[in-house]
């Protein structure tokens, strides 16, 4: 699963990299994220009715169809797996027609060790930019202005991260930021999305474990540390 991620670049550097706009208004809820966590709002790029490619500032936890006014208790999901996404009710709707991309400059997994969490910060090689893919939605409050949310894809860890934890963001290639955002895109091309692999290999880094409490959001939170990733073995002999 994915339940945090980095986003510290400048709204022009995220403009560059997904190609999308900011409204002035839209860049008042700005601010880096060194700890983002659920029910932030966060960066998110999306096609908009107009056609345009907008960056917008989304909810994290996302709205099902049956979230409605007055509605008690709706379980706002923050992970959606990207293998049955579209067999369910709660997600089919967005998939097909309401998909996003999160800017991130990496995000963490953990391995526990006893009644410990060690974390990792996870990242693209030279540290670049990554997109997570996604999807929202729109949650119309009884109490105030409609809420746009959002949740992360995931799929099948690969490689060293299946020893943190057995899944991981989708990461989207640059060259298919405009066949995932597009609402028109055929689902032959989304199912063969939802199946990519990772533009390039992951890197790891072990971090503070000031990144375990959702509280803090700082750069402290990006500290390297020296945990290693697999359990340390006892020696036999």
């Amino acid at each position: 699963m994915c339940g945090r991620f980095a986003q510290t670049k400048k709204v022009e550097e995220v403009e560059a990299f997904l190609e999308a706009t900011a409204d002035d208004d839209d860049c008042a809820a700005a601010r880096p994220h060194y700890n983002a966590a659920p029910s932030q709002p966060l960066a998110v790029a999306r096609v908009e009715g107009d056609g345009a490619r907008r960056l917008r500032w989304l909810t994290w936890g996302f709205s099902p169809p049956w979230d409605h006014p007055g509605k008690q208790k709706v379980h706002r999901p923050i992970n959606a797996r990207a293998e049955s996404a579209g067999e369910k009710a709660m997600f089919r709707a967005a998939l097909a027609r309401r998909r996003c991309l999160v800017p991130a400059d990496g995000f963490f997994e953990w391995r526990r060790e006893g009644k410990t969490k060690l974390p990792f910060f996870i990242t693209l090689p030279d540290h670049d930019m990554l997109a997570i893919a996604g999807i929202w939605s729109t949650w119309r409050r009884a109490d105030g202005p409609p809420v746009d949310t959002f949740a992360v894809l995931t799929v099948d860890s690969t490689g060293f991260l299946d020893q943190l934890h057995d899944r991981m963001t989708l990461i989207v290639a640059p060259d298919a930021f405009g066949a995932w955002l597009d609402p028109a895109s055929p689902p032959e091309v989304v199912q063969e999305l939802l199946a990519s692999k990772p533009p390039a290999p992951f890197e790891l880094q072990a971090v503070s474990t000031r990144v375990n409490n959702a509280q803090n959001d700082d750069p402290e939170c990006l500290a390297p540390a020296e945990h290693p990733v697999a359990p340390e073995q006892p020696e036999l002999f």
